[in-house]
């Protein structure tokens, strides 16, 4: 049991590693393809406040360090799809 919940947070910082490294604002579908998740799934938790975003006229971004921080801070599970 324990190598799993390993493998799962080596998969977890290396996924928040990966987007905080891009420096830049992503897309609902750039960080939905990312999280293996539906962009309108993305933009409903967005909504909700459930995931940092901002908003560009009526676009809505999501800065990478903070989805990066986001992620570390969430388990595996509550990224599943509901």
């Amino acid at each position: 049991m324990s190598d799993i919940l390993e493998a799962g947070k080596h998969r977890r910082f290396s996924l928040a590693s990966h987007i905080n490294a891009m420096h830049r604002a992503l897309t609902a579908q750039e960080l939905a393809d990312l999280v293996n998740m539906k962009k309108v799934t993305i933009l409903r938790r967005a909504k909700r406040g459930a995931i940092p975003c901002f908003h560009i006229g009526g676009a809505v971004r999501f800065d990478s360090s903070a989805i990066a921080k986001w992620l570390m801070q969430q388990g595996v599970q509550s990224l599943a799809p509901r």
